[in-house]
């Protein structure tokens, strides 16, 4: 009975500290609340301390490009560094330890403790959990950004070749394009590809180099649609083509792309209701068809 009671506790001493903390970070509902309110353990406080104090790891810390390019496109401000990505990942991993500890020293007053090996088993599991999570939740946040980008890229193509073909110019278009795509009710659900764009015609109206704004892009964004328009506005500038007709095109290609996707992934979704089916579904039936037969024929052979 009482090891019945230590798994139990050790698995709702996981569960709890687990959930609370993806509340915390990953819940919408903290971002209404205002700043000052904020929990200093949330991932806002974090953020702040890890922009603080990381660069002080530059020196133990190999430069990554492409990671820096990653977390500025997903709203973390330009003067990220490596360094600030492995801090931030350090303050998470110790804030699940913590939360882990004061955990089950409140268990241990009720009376539901561990031993000493259980406990630093679970503190140990959990700090992990907190050191791995920011990198599982940047992949996730990115792929979602990336399927919205998809999305509305051929909307925002057609818009910039309705423009372009209405006599404005490259830059006036794009500010105009970018002006009508969708942003969000709020900051927080706003598409982080807009922003990017946004920064694009920015960055364009300072006079930067078409080049260099394109190279960009496709650093922040690397998806085939954004290489595919970044080549084509070069090259018709080099050639003098049309460019309102190769936007057009572009746009039907990335819808055809799009709904070939859509259809590979509703073919893939029958695979992928197997394993559901044979493991919750499936037996669940047979011990409802089989149960009574089983009884009756106990009873016969009885």
């Amino acid at each position: 009975m009482n090891e019945a009671m230590e798994v139990l506790s050790a698995a709702l001493v996981g569960a709890a500290i687990f959930g609370s903390f993806q509340l915390l970070v990953d819940g919408s509902w903290i971002r209404r609340v205002p700043i000052g309110f904020y929990p200093s353990w949330s991932d806002w406080r974090l953020r702040s301390i890890a922009l603080r104090y990381g660069h002080r790891l530059s020196a133990v810390v190999e430069p990554n490009p492409s990671l820096v390019s990653r977390l500025i496109f997903m709203g973390w401000p330009g003067n990220t560094s490596e360094s600030v990505w492995v801090f931030y990942r350090l303050l998470m991993a110790t804030a699940f330890s913590l939360g882990a500890l004061v955990t089950l020293v409140v268990f241990g007053r009720l009376g539901v403790g561990l031993d000493l090996v259980q406990a630093l088993g679970v503190i140990l599991l959990l700090g992990v959990a907190g050191w791995v999570r920011p990198t599982v939740s940047l992949r996730l946040s990115e792929d979602r950004e990336r399927r919205t980008a998809v999305r509305g890229f051929p909307a925002f193509l057609d818009g910039l070749a309705l423009s372009v073909q209405s006599g404005q110019s490259f830059s006036q278009a794009m500010v105009a394009a970018v002006s009508r795509m969708p942003r969000g009710a709020s900051r927080r659900q706003s598409s982080r590809w807009v922003a990017l764009m946004s920064e694009a015609v920015a960055r364009l109206q300072a006079r930067q180099p078409r080049a260099e704004v394109f190279q960009m892009l496709c650093e922040r964004l690397p998806i085939p649609v954004m290489r595919q328009f970044a080549s084509a506005v070069l090259t018709t500038e080099q050639s003098g083509g049309s460019l309102s007709k190769i936007l057009r095109h572009q746009a039907q290609q990335a819808r055809s792309q799009l709904a070939m996707e859509i259809e590979r992934q509703a073919q893939e979704a029958p695979v992928k209701l197997l394993a559901p089916l044979m493991l919750c579904i499936f037996p669940c039936t047979f011990l409802v068809l089989l149960a009574p037969l089983s009884v009756r024929l106990m009873d016969f052979l009885a």
